[in-house]
């Protein structure tokens, strides 16, 4: 029995190259190992053999099978599913899922920023990011514009087909505002522009020194010069005969108000004739009489400068051949009466007709006009002091 045992034992050792293999050499086991022997001779091969393993997801251990070390018992990373879990063990739950945006004013777009994965649609969130103004739920694709200045359809473009943005107001009116003339103002409302209101218009044009009908021309196109013609010294127009008087004043009576104005807008000139008819008391014939004077008084029209109105007057002669010429100038000026005044005068003889013909012209240098009245005065007298 002893020896079968031993025989038995012996023959469950193979013998390599002199030496039991699995054992040491001296005849000691050694400790097993994952090599498929028997190295501890006991009679069993890889037993028992077991190590510490880890994956991603964590430890486990191992078992020697066959040789070979098996599967490590700790959990392996899969692909990550929608399943609240971390399935690839990265520290990140359901990671790689749908991008999701915020959708802060509920009108279904979402903003282009602040955007998460989820693999569930969080509340707040949606799928798309085409919101062009996310704190303004009427303001997001396919929106109605409003003409109120902002872009309510996201197309990048702000209130297409508007005239104008609600509240916007604009100067309004073709006649600009020359002359007496204002712009009006008009309002926007539901993207159109609304009726002018306010502002001076256009009136017909008066005779008062202003543009009334806001063309850049004062006082145009009205009635002309009512003692016309009377435009050149052989149409001068013939006044009241000027009878001599005692005294300068009262001055004889004054012309009926006319205008240096043409209504085309030329300059006018005015010529006038006036007959001053000596009427000298009993005087000794022969003996000369002093001094007789003719004085004409020029008032200018109301708004006109002094200076853009003249008054010449001529004596002794005719249209064409007067041998005298009598201007004002500014020295000529009389405050007191607010007109020009000029005087000729000269020396009669006792028995003779001492009175003469005068020629009045009216006209403005700078070639100014008005259609507004001025005023000739003039008187014939006699006073005894040289001329």
């Amino acid at each position: 029995m002893h020896r079968t045992s031993a025989w038995l034992l012996v023959a469950a050792a193979t013998v390599v190259a002199g030496a039991w293999l699995g054992c040491a050499d001296d005849g000691s086991c050694v400790p097993e190992v994952c090599n498929g022997l028997d190295d501890d001779c006991d009679g069993a091969t890889d037993e028992e053999l077991e190590e510490s393993c880890s994956t991603a997801c964590g430890d486990g251990v191992r078992q020697c099978v066959g040789g070979r070390w098996g599967t490590c018992s700790a959990r392996q990373p899969t692909d990550e599913v929608c399943d609240g879990l971390d399935n690839d063990c990265d520290t990140e739950t359901d990671e790689g899922g749908t991008r999701w945006y915020p959708d802060a004013d509920e009108d279904g777009y979402g903003a282009s920023v602040g955007a998460i994965e989820s693999c569930q649609q969080p509340t707040g969130y949606v799928s798309n990011r085409d919101d062009c103004d996310d704190g303004a739920a009427d303001v997001h694709p396919g929106a109605t514009e409003t003409c109120d200045g902002r872009d309510e359809d996201c197309n990048g473009t702000a209130d297409e087909g508007c005239d104008c943005i609600a509240g916007q107001t604009q100067p309004c009116g073709e006649w600009g505002e020359l002359g007496e003339c204002e712009l009006g103002e008009q309002s926007c409302a539901a993207g159109a522009w609304g009726e002018c209101t306010g502002g001076v218009r256009p009136a017909e044009e008066t005779c008062n020194g202003l543009d009334d009908d806001c063309d850049g021309t004062t006082d145009e196109g009205l009635t002309g010069d009512g003692l016309e013609p009377n435009d050149t010294c052989e149409t001068a127009r013939g006044l009241e005969t000027a009878v001599e008087q005692d005294a300068r004043t009262p001055l004889h009576t004054p012309v009926v108000e006319t205008t240096l104005y043409r209504a085309d807008g030329t300059p006018d000139v005015d010529w006038y004739r006036v007959e001053a008819e000596e009427h000298s008391a009993a005087c000794v014939p022969w003996t000369t009489e002093c001094c007789y004077r003719f004085t004409v008084l020029l008032y200018p029209p109301v708004g006109m400068p002094r200076e853009d109105l003249r008054l010449c007057v001529y004596q002794d002669g005719s249209c064409g051949a007067f041998p005298s010429e009598l201007c004002v100038s500014s020295m000529d000026w009389n405050s007191t009466e607010g007109a020009y005044e000029t005087t000729a005068c000269w020396s009669g003889t006792c028995a003779y007709d001492d009175g003469k013909t005068f020629y009045l012209r009216v006209d403005s240098p700078a070639g100014a006009s008005s259609c507004l009245p001025y005023r000739l005065r003039y008187s014939f007298y006699q006073l005894d002091s040289d001329c």
